[in-house]
């Protein structure tokens, strides 16, 4: 069996090619990007004000605000210092 072959019988449910893409059920990630909002809002900074302080780019702060991308370890330790939590807060509420 190819490569090709076994790749189609891996259903997209399994497997996607975007490593930050949510899968809809995953509801913790989406509470993470909740945590972030808060935390944002809390701080009185504007998506484009921590896009800009923490060099996370806009587009993908959008979406991990709207529950679309999870929050990176990488990105969380950029956005953390500035909206006053821990990164371990923004990934797992803990």
């Amino acid at each position: 069996m190819s490569h090709r072959e076994a790749d189609r019988q891996i259903k997209p449910d399994q497997w996607t090619p975007f490593a930050e893409e949510m899968k809809p059920w995953d509801a913790a990630h989406a509470a993470s990007g909740a945590r972030l909002r808060t935390l944002r809002k809390k701080a009185g900074l504007t998506l484009w004000q921590l896009a800009s302080a923490s060099n996370v780019s806009l587009s993908t702060l959008k979406r991990i605000d709207e529950g679309e991308f999870r929050i990176t370890i990488r990105n969380a330790l950029k956005l953390a210092p500035h909206v006053n939590c821990t990164p371990a807060y923004l990934l797992f509420g803990i």
